[in-house]
């Protein structure tokens, strides 16, 4: 293979001396050597480089690299693993392939590659990937393969669905990235998809490959019923699962299907039974049953009462509990909030944790961030390029988190939904939400979207928003007056309000040094008067770690904490001088007054409770 390899660079380089004569093309460099090299009788042989290989290849998800020396000796590798005592027949099996064009079958070893390539991708973290390179070529090769698999599935079967249907049907090239970014963590699943031409979000055939083995959209199918039965069709598609119709059954008392039965026979054996039951208290509207049926099952009134998911957040998060209440009650009043301030003081996290305590379904929440080049198509929807089965640059509509929150919250209406906006104030605002700014206010009322003016949108009311805004970004006075009226706006200042003890409480509880919180009170007090503010104080979440050292406090200030201060402080070298760690603690530290007098207070609470 090195040998090869070595040829292949020789053979290129002379390649490139001759270039400007037009002729001979580097692209035949594999064809041509390969075969000389199959003539030479040697076990195990070498294969000829016919076009239709590495095209397969590729295809399938085996070669990724379009390297002349790469490739073939990719090639070389499958031939040898596949035929080793004859390497042709690998020549004539992507013959095969590229002229038969038709289904030949998908993998048996799928199931294998999602569950591997899950393992991996439960590795990825956002902001840093996969823990080292091993890991993310494993699941970029993993990825590839899967969707070389779907894609060569779904071009097999195209011509045998457009028989059946009778429709002029397309596939696209699936996705191997969960996401468009390419620092997305690659797909543990994959997909074919059949649809109608230039359709906008119409419903398609899909096939599903996942850990679980091979499975077709199931919803879709079912929605056909709508058109083939009316009657009996009712609109709940999942099977399993806590909003499944087996779970509406036993939610109503009802007999389960025979579990030894097909998957499509528990489907319509389910369906008819729960359609039967919901037909005599709402005659005729499969809509409304079905909606029902949904509220039954998040309202099971013989079941105990729930935990006070709002009270254990509060003693966890060592806040009051009636300040959590209040943000309750505020954003179910308006259904929107803000929470404003200064970095680092825990906006995003208590937010969270909120719609947490509010709806323990996490499939119920979603958190979103905002940047300055977030648009109206990135949170709501708008068009998408993707590539179809002929490698040609289409168009399509997608949904973005708010059309996808306000789909589920409307189908369950009596199930609140949140959806967490970080940094808000980061995109230019009227023109993320555009005509949505008037649903916040005016929830029972619709309005024609920009790239649906036949179809009217309301924006559910069990659906809320908590924004969280980054006061260090932009003050709060630059907010537009018409977002200002639509939110209630709640400030986190750690010098007042539930934020001001939280550090010392944190501190205390967690037997770290107490004096770091009349440090922190004291510089803050100090930015206050220079700034002629409270809105670029330092946050409290710098300092909630675990094992603050002396060495660890100096790092968390010099790389966290001061480079903030100096932003602010800019062209004030008198001033920022005073903030370095050095003379900080020096100032409040636990040899100043202000922290002895802290450590005395820790140590007489910390005697009484032992009492």
């Amino acid at each position: 293979m090195d040998e090869a390899r070595s040829r292949f660079t020789d053979v290129e380089r002379v390649t490139r001396d001759l270039a400007g004569k037009g002729q001979p093309a580097a692209g035949r460099i594999p064809y041509v050597l390969s075969v000389f090299w199959s003539t030479d009788g040697v076990q195990p042989g070498w294969p000829v480089m016919w076009k239709s290989a590495p095209e397969w290849m590729r295809a399938l998800g085996w070669l990724r690299s379009w390297g002349n020396a790469d490739g073939y000796l990719a090639v070389v590798e499958a031939a040898r693993a596949f035929y080793p005592g004859d390497v042709h027949r690998f020549e004539r099996m992507m013959w095969f392939l590229s002229e038969r064009q038709g289904f030949v079958g998908v993998n048996p070893a799928v199931r294998e590659m999602c569950a591997e390539a899950a393992g991996i991708m439960a590795t990825y973290e956002a902001g840093s990937g996969y823990p080292d390179e091993e890991g993310s070529s494993r699941a970029a090769a993993l990825a590839a393969q899967l969707k070389g698999e779907l894609h060569i599935a779904a071009k097999g079967l195209l011509a045998d669905l457009r028989t059946a249907t009778g429709l002029e049907l397309e596939t696209s090239q699936p996705q191997d990235r969960i996401g468009s970014d390419k620092a997305a963590a690659y797909r543990a699943d994959a997909y074919a998809t059949w649809s109608l031409p230039g359709a906008v979000s119409a419903a398609g055939l899909r096939l599903w490959a996942t850990r679980s083995g091979l499975a077709l959209g199931e919803s879709v199918l079912l929605k056909l019923f709508a058109v083939t039965d009316p009657q009996r069709f009712l609109p709940i598609f999942p099977l399993t699962g806590p909003m499944g119709k087996i779970a509406m059954l036993r939610r109503f008392g009802l007999a389960e299907p025979d579990g030894a039965l097909s998957r499509g026979h528990q489907h319509v054996e389910a369906n008819d039974r729960l359609r039967a039951t919901l037909e005599q208290l709402l005659p005729g509207d499969p809509w409304g049953q079905a909606q029902f049926a949904y509220w039954m099952l998040n309202h099971d009134a013989e079941g105990p009462e729930d935990e006070d998911h709002i009270a254990r957040t509060a003693q966890e998060l060592l806040l009051p509990e009636g300040f959590l209440r209040e943000l309750a009650e505020l954003l179910h009043e308006k259904g929107q909030l803000i929470f404003y301030g200064p970095p680092g003081t825990g906006k995003t996290y208590l937010a969270d944790r909120l719609a947490s305590a509010l709806q323990p379904d996490p499939e119920r929440r979603m958190l979103v961030q905002f940047h300055p080049s977030t648009s109206y198509e990135d949170f709501f929807e708008g068009y998408r390029p993707r590539t179809d089965e002929r490698g040609q640059l289409t168009y399509e509509l997608r949904s973005g988190p708010l059309a996808l929150m306000a789909e589920r919250a409307e189908s369950n209406p009596g199930v609140p939904h949140y959806l967490i906006i970080d940094e808000i104030n980061r995109a230019n605002l009227p023109r993320v939400f555009g005509e949505l700014l008037f649903l916040l206010e005016y929830r029972n009322k619709a309005v024609r979207t920009a790239y649906r003016p036949d179809e009217p949108f309301e924006l559910p009311r069990n659906l809320f928003f908590i924004g969280t805004m980054n006061t260090a970004d932009r003050s709060i006075a630059m907010v537009d007056a018409a977002l200002r009226r639509r939110f209630h706006f709640i400030p986190f200042m750690p010098h007042e309000g539930a934020m001001r003890s939280l550090l010392a409480d944190w501190l205390k509880k967690n037997g770290e040094p107490i004096w770091i919180a009349g440090l922190v009170d004291q510089v803050n007090e100090r930015l206050r008067v220079l700034l002629k503010g409270p809105h670029l104080q330092v946050g409290h979440s710098h300092f909630m770690r675990q094992g603050l050292t002396d060495e660890r406090l100096a790092r968390i200030w010099e790389y966290d904490v001061y480079p903030f201060i100096e932003d602010q402080l800019y062209g004030r070298p008198d001033q920022l001088e005073q903030f370095a760690w050095a003379k900080v603690h020096t100032a409040y530290g636990p040899s100043s007054p202000l922290g002895s007098a802290a450590i005395d207070v820790a140590s007489d609470e910390s005697d009484e409770s032992s009492l």
